[in-house]
């Protein structure tokens, strides 16, 4: 089995937030001095945390002065094993932290004679977490384990991250500087929050485990649960090894196949935050939340129409920013004179009137509001709106959500068919949101994030 594994060093962090970290616990000595430095809510805050520590204490005293479950009776059930009989319980796919949020991610639908990719902390290659202290710098290093050997000439990988909770500062793949065969290619993209790394090797990786890039990291802002995970591109490219033409990470004929990521929570520099995020870690959930990035665009026929003969238009969302959405309107406009929408609603919500698309699209976007679908021919205007309750469903949801039928009526050079936004505020408009929020493109632009159709129609 070939394994490529991205492992993690934490550098930085204040004495307390250290003693976090460890698990040790904070003398009395030291959380005097901290409570000096502390603003009187944050100390009212530390106050509640070492009361609730005390009463743990003492519970913890009390139960070890009872004996032992084993020697304890235990009514044995009429339908259970003996002892030795039962099945050891089989660990679960995702693991989870002490507040219960998932962490590692796992995508292991690979044999052993395939790759995978693991991301692991250096100090526990079991783990699949790690943690770093905001504004510290940490190091992420991506390991090829190869026991079986393979002459791995070719590696691609593709990282995601959340730009909001940490920022790469450097990429170094000076292990890789005796096999190169060309210069490799490197880029972040750092509104998606993505790092692309290719390489052709003129002398292959055969060793047993090998680190192949090191990745300097920022941690920017607290977060109790963020990752950093294999990926893939919005060209549709996933990480890859190769020995020749060959695909050996993951079974062959599934992409994004033989995947563990590595999850990261960022603790607090502040002495108070970092202590009420390791004793209430619930105030935290939902902090990974990413808004922005998604991307609507009309997909223009795939051959020139001409006039009379049918054609369809797709319409796409891209949302591999991950970003929380739980609506989406689209005002689409298209000349009237030119082209006709053609009604069609086979398995749609909506079928009232003339409708575009959307049941096929109906597994990969689960909505369940359905507010609007409506072609206005004669203005030349098709309003479509849906809603969800379950956002989380949307993370990285990306295809077609409709698809416009329609019909030349003339000729012409060039005709638009192009999203709308309102001119004036209260009117309905093209958006994605997330609580009311922009989450179309880049969320400080307006307007942004859209890519309309153009094309000509020939004559008959």
């Amino acid at each position: 089995m070939t394994m490529l594994r991205l492992t993690a060093t934490s550098l930085a962090g204040t004495a307390l937030a250290a003693a976090i970290l460890a698990g040790a616990p904070v003398s009395v000595a030291a959380q005097n001095e901290e409570r000096q430095q502390l603003t009187e809510e944050q100390r009212g805050q530390v106050e509640r945390i070492l009361e609730r520590r005390e009463e743990e204490r003492q519970r913890q005293e009390e139960k070890e002065g009872e004996p032992p479950a084993s020697e304890q009776e235990k009514p044995e059930s009429k339908d259970s094993p003996p002892p030795e009989t039962r099945k050891p319980r089989r660990p679960p796919a995702e693991q989870t932290g002490e507040s219960g949020v998932k962490t590692g991610e796992f995508n292991l639908l690979s044999e052993n004679r395939y790759a995978m990719l693991r991301m692991t902390a250096m100090n526990d290659r079991v783990a699949t977490d790690m943690d770093a202290v905001e504004g510290g710098e940490f190091v992420t290093d991506v390991e090829l384990a190869n026991p079986t050997s393979r002459e791995i000439d070719r590696v691609r990988m593709v990282i995601d991250y959340n730009p909001a909770f940490v920022e790469p500062i450097s990429i170094n793949d000076s292990a890789l500087l005796d096999k190169l065969g060309a210069s490799p290619i490197a880029r972040v993209d750092r509104a998606l929050g993505q790092i692309f790394y290719e390489v052709d090797l003129a002398n292959p990786v055969v060793e047993l485990d090998v680190p192949l890039i090191f990745i300097t990291w920022i941690a920017k802002k607290p977060v109790l649960n963020t990752g950093i995970r294999f990926g893939r591109t919005r060209e549709g490219l996933y990480s890859e090894l190769y020995e020749g033409e060959s695909k050996v990470l993951g079974a062959p004929y599934e992409d994004g196949d033989g995947t563990v990521s590595l999850g990261l929570r960022v603790i607090p520099s502040d002495q108070g935050e970092a202590l009420l995020m390791q004793e209430e870690p619930q105030l935290y959930l939902g902090s990974d939340e990413r808004v922005g990035g998604v991307l609507l665009a009309i997909r223009a026929p795939e051959q020139t129409p001409r006039v009379g003969e049918p054609f369809t238009m797709d319409i796409v969302m891209d949302n591999l920013a991950y970003s929380q959405i739980d609506g989406l309107s689209m005002m689409i406009q298209f000349d009237p004179e030119v082209l006709t929408i053609v009604d069609s609603d086979l398995d749609n919500w909506i079928t009232l009137g003339t409708n575009i698309l959307d049941g096929p699209s109906r597994t990969m976007f689960p909505w369940d509001y359905h507010m609007a679908n409506a072609v206005y021919g004669a203005r030349g205007l098709i309003e479509y709106r849906v809603g969800t309750s379950y956002p989380d469903e949307f993370l990285g949801a990306t295809g077609v959500i409709a698809t416009i039928h329609a019909v030349a009526k003339r000729p012409t050079a060039g005709t638009s068919v192009r999203f709308a936004f309102a001119r004036q505020r209260g009117q309905r408009t093209t958006e994605a949101s997330y609580l009311g929020e922009d989450v179309l493109g880049d969320t400080t632009i307006r307007n942004d994030g859209v890519k309309g159709a153009y094309f000509p129609v020939l004559p008959e």
